[in-house]
């Protein structure tokens, strides 16, 4: 699925007209790039077998362990981000060590992502889109729903992760805007 047959899904959910190009000058195809790019931090920041990779984390120049370029990261126990930084809160303090082996999710290319992982969030922006245009027309949505909830499940059969359980350690999401 390219980028524009996402965005057609989306018109589609609320019966508008297809579009040929992207452009955000058309403020519809601005909501869209909007709800797009929210389902595709949701979808993502679960963490899947194609965008979650094991990095060594290593101290910046500041003496902080930085985080801010993923999405989400599965830490040690005792330690949560904050800042987009590794803080560890029973010395109220940032953590100065490396840390070896984390799992980081990661945000990647749309091009990048499995084909039933662009369906999901297509439909899920879809969904998200069709809530806000027509809030009164229950039988699109639920249609719509069912949809993005089947997607969601393809992607879970075919790429399944849970690194939380596996490190031994705790998931922190990434809300940093990236």
């Amino acid at each position: 699925m390219t980028e524009l047959q996402a965005y057609n899904l989306c018109l589609q959910a609320v019966s508008q007209a297809a579009i040929n190009t992207i452009s955000v000058a058309d403020p519809d195809v601005a909501e869209i790039a909007n709800h797009l790019a929210q389902a595709k931090r949701s979808v993502l920041q679960m963490g899947w077998l194609f965008n979650t990779d094991t990095v060594d984390l290593e101290v910046d120049g500041n003496s902080k362990v930085s985080v801010a370029e993923y999405l989400k990261v599965y830490l040690p126990d005792g330690l949560t981000v904050r800042g987009g930084y590794v803080w560890q809160p029973s010395t109220s303090s940032y953590y100065d060590q490396d840390i070896n082996s984390a799992q980081c999710v990661v945000d990647v290319a749309w091009t990048d992502i499995p084909e039933e992982g662009q369906q999901a969030i297509a439909h899920k922006a879809a969904v998200s889109y069709l809530m806000q245009i027509k809030r009164d027309d229950f039988t699109s949505l639920q249609l719509w729903q069912m949809k993005s909830v089947n997607r969601m499940a393809a992607l879970e059969l075919l790429y399944p992760t849970d690194y939380g359980d596996a490190t031994g350690g705790s998931s922190v999401d990434n809300n940093l805007n990236i």
